[in-house]
């Protein structure tokens, strides 16, 4: 029972005249994808929250969803949960029932002693009153009899988490009973739920929030939180606002990424609008959270300035990091664009995408070049992240890193489309345009692809692509202009020897027609780019990484 219960039960009285605790709001965090959902996840194990008193305070959290892949995700997962008590042998089973069930005993002999002590507290108080007693005796009672109260408060908590172990110990132990009538898939729905009623907050996808474990939850939610918000459709959105919860947190970026629909006519139809979108449209109140807290200054600046007019400012907490020692390279400073002349776009085996392998060659050079770095400064490990907006690019990596993500190193690598990393950030994040031909440079020019790519990386972001070819865009002529006015632009005859690609005829300069400055621009004048989120809805470019495999990171 809760402390309200425990206290109405000791004296009605006792219970009108003390202190209410505030009861432990329940939450329900989800996302589209699955990787968004465990970045959530993670930062909440990692970081904690602070509590009232300003201390780290580490809520009970669940995962529900058997796709998640991150290693803090199945530590929580109710599915995984599951399976490790599902295959206990019977000794293991009475075994810990014996324990807990002694733990339970001792835990009950501490609320009885904290409720005697407190109804000896409150008696004492009543006796003595308050006329004419020392204002620091009764500053000092009152003190001891919030701290018998909280102490309660803890020792009851205790003793259900407890009593909740027990109960599904109970429902393993009918397995081993002759004669029982077991059901393995209603003990495993049964074990699910327990997990998931017993956290305070619980962490999964949209899809998944429609599972049938959350209509078996005898504990609602308070509150649900929505992150990536704008990614979602509003049919994506229904599930979890369908569980009953009084309020509801919508949390996204109308200007990076909308929700990916394949068909053009669903699109036409305004499929793609996220219910975020469509409050912002009805005139609804949305609050800009302007403080950012993840990139190093010299990665916000670009798109601050032409994505938000300027209007992102950075933390005490970024402001203060000192700069990493790997800073001092030159080729490994927080912000660069690398001029890829000699790299060349190519098809493949009748694909429609796109690949550059010399893109590819560069990428593993500079992360090499950055782990040797790193292990010579005897720096501690540093999360890579290498993106692309194209999913042969993305095999091309995958082939090009092989060694590496085979290896206890490339566990802090991770290597995917632009698209599937929305709502993820990593310490360094390498990204590979691909495009290097003068036929445009398709939905690499989609500005809100554009933005997701740029703002993902917390302390260093590495842009490589044939700015030749990427001029064709205008956002990418202004960020090419910008990167030379803050001389953070470096082309092949900067770079040393061992970083040069060797040319050939597949890989020959590019024709010289192609001008080399941006277009109608000068040297560092920089356009900001507004979006019209009151306007007609503009669905976004949809790739063909989004056709084959975005139902892989949503579906659950």
């Amino acid at each position: 029972g809760s402390i309200d219960e425990v206290l109405r039960s000791m004296d009605e009285n006792l219970f009108r005249t003390l202190p209410k605790l505030c009861p432990k709001p329940r939450m329900l965090v989800c996302a589209p994808s699955n990787a968004a959902t465990d970045e959530l996840l993670a930062r909440v194990l990692d970081r904690g929250f602070i509590d009232g008193e300003m201390k780290v305070y580490r809520p009970d959290v669940a995962r529900v969803g058997v796709d998640s892949q991150s290693r803090a995700a199945q530590a929580v997962s109710v599915e995984r949960r599951t399976e490790q008590l599902l295959v206990k042998t019977r000794e293991e089973i009475f075994g810990w029932l014996q324990q807990l069930k002694a733990r339970e005993t001792h835990l009950s002999h501490q609320m009885a002693a904290l409720q005697r002590q407190l109804n000896a507290a409150a008696a004492a108080g009543r006796s003595q009153g308050s006329v004419g007693v020392d204002p620091d005796v009764l500053v000092a009672r009152d003190q001891n009899r919030d701290a018998l109260l909280q102490n309660l408060a803890a020792v009851v908590e205790d003793r259900d988490k407890v009593l909740v172990e027990m109960s599904r110990l109970l429902i393993l132990e009918g397995k081993f009973r002759p004669g029982s009538n077991f059901n393995l898939e209603e003990a495993r729905t049964s074990l699910e739920t327990s997990f998931a009623n017993e956290a305070e907050i619980v962490f999964t996808t949209l899809s998944s929030s429609g599972r049938k474990l959350f209509s078996r939850l005898t504990h609602g939610f308070d509150m649900v939180v929505i992150d990536e918000a704008a990614q979602a459709s509003e049919v994506g959105i229904l599930p979890p606002l369908s569980l009953g919860a009084a309020r509801c947190v919508l949390v996204g970026d109308p200007q990076q990424l909308p929700a990916t629909v394949i068909s053009k006519a669903a699109g036409t139809l305004l499929y793609s609008r996220s219910l975020f979108e469509r409050f912002q449209q009805a005139g609804c109140p949305t609050m800009l959270l302007s403080v950012q807290y993840r990139m190093h200054p010299q990665i916000r600046d670009f798109p601050s300035r032409y994505f938000y007019q300027g209007r992102l400012t950075d933390s005490e907490s970024v402001v203060s990091l000192p700069d990493e020692r790997y800073y001092q390279d030159p080729l490994l400073r927080p912000y660069l664009f690398f001029d890829i002349t000699h790299g060349r776009e190519s098809h493949r085996g009748g694909s429609v995408s796109y690949q550059n392998i010399h893109e590819a060659q560069f990428c593993l050079r500079l992360y090499d070049h950055l782990q040797k770095t790193v292990k010579a400064l005897g720096l501690g490990k540093v999360t890579v992240g290498i993106i692309t907006p194209y999913k042969l690019q993305l095999k091309c990596l995958q082939r090009e890193f092989e060694d590496v993500l085979s290896s206890e190193e490339g566990r802090d690598l991770y290597i995917n489309t632009v698209d599937a990393f929305q709502g993820q950030e990593r310490d360094v994040i390498i990204m590979s345009c691909v495009r290097a031909s003068g036929h445009g440079v398709g939905f690499v020019a989609d500005i809100r692809r554009m933005n997701v790519a740029l703002t993902r990386a917390r302390r260093a972001l590495w842009v490589m692509g044939n700015a030749n070819a990427l001029m064709q865009s205008d956002d990418w002529a202004a960020l090419i202009a910008d990167a030379k006015a803050r001389n953070c632009y470096m082309d092949m005859e900067s770079l040393p020897k061992e970083f040069l690609i060797s040319k050939g005829p597949a890989n020959s300069a590019f024709p010289s027609r192609f001008s080399s400055g941006p277009r109608g621009m000068r040297p560092g004048a920089l356009r900001p780019r507004s979006f019209d989120m009151s306007t007609e809805h503009r669905p976004g470019t949809v790739s063909e990484e989004e056709k084959s495999k975005h139902h892989s990171n949503r579906k659950d």
